[in-house]
């Protein structure tokens, strides 16, 4: 968000050129699809049922399974939970380093997803995965100019937070809309049993 000019120019060409090629965005619509379904039929609505809360969490998971390619259980429930914990120091007052305090909790869990990020990039420079990290670790741009270590671990912070905090509360206005007006409940259900029948 703070770069400019050259340095910001070449961080998009990079993050465009191949990241967001029509193969990638369709091997991302698959995982999101199936992360969003698996979450979904495990979410229990017998019983008080925290909307956004719920769908922050499974935007965070999504972004973590398209963005970095993280399939297995435990690890993608460890990043997401220091990822959780940088959102709430983002917001935490005072914002004092000080341990137990959530700001410092928050910059622990920071350096946490830094490193964890730094070391792979080069296995990932290495390997055909699809996921936006993999992308970023293996493209440069037309001058045959990689991204630094630091800007890639810095690029993918920020897409993960920025993509599903904003994707998260656009769901839950959406639901909530929803819930105000019927009638729009059923325009919508109508219009997803006829795409089920197509």
């Amino acid at each position: 968000m703070l770069q400019d000019f050259d340095e910001h120019r070449v961080s998009r060409q990079i993050v465009q050129r191949r990241a967001f090629t029509r193969n990638n965005v369709e091997s991302y619509l698959f995982s999101l699809r199936t992360t969003v379904e698996t979450q979904v039929n495990e979410w229990n609505t017998t019983s008080h049922f925290a909307c956004y809360k719920e769908l922050k969490s499974l935007m965070l998971k999504v972004a973590i399974s398209i963005f970095l390619g993280v399939q297995e259980k435990d690890e993608c429930s460890r990043l997401n939970e220091e990822l959780t914990c940088i959102l709430k120091s983002a917001l935490a007052i005072p914002q004092w380093q000080i341990p137990g305090l959530p700001f410092w909790r928050g910059m622990k869990s920071r350096e946490f997803i830094q490193k964890y990020l730094a070391s792979q990039i080069e296995n990932r420079r290495n390997s055909v995965g699809t996921d936006l990290f993999t992308q970023l670790c293996i493209d440069c741009n037309t001058q045959e100019v990689m991204l630094s270590r630091e800007a890639i671990v810095d690029q993918m912070i920020f897409l993960i937070m920025a993509a599903h905090d904003t994707t998260a509360s656009l769901l839950s206005s959406l639901t909530m809309k929803l819930a105000e007006h019927q009638e729009w409940q059923n325009l919508v259900r109508a219009e997803l049993g006829e795409l089920r029948n197509d």
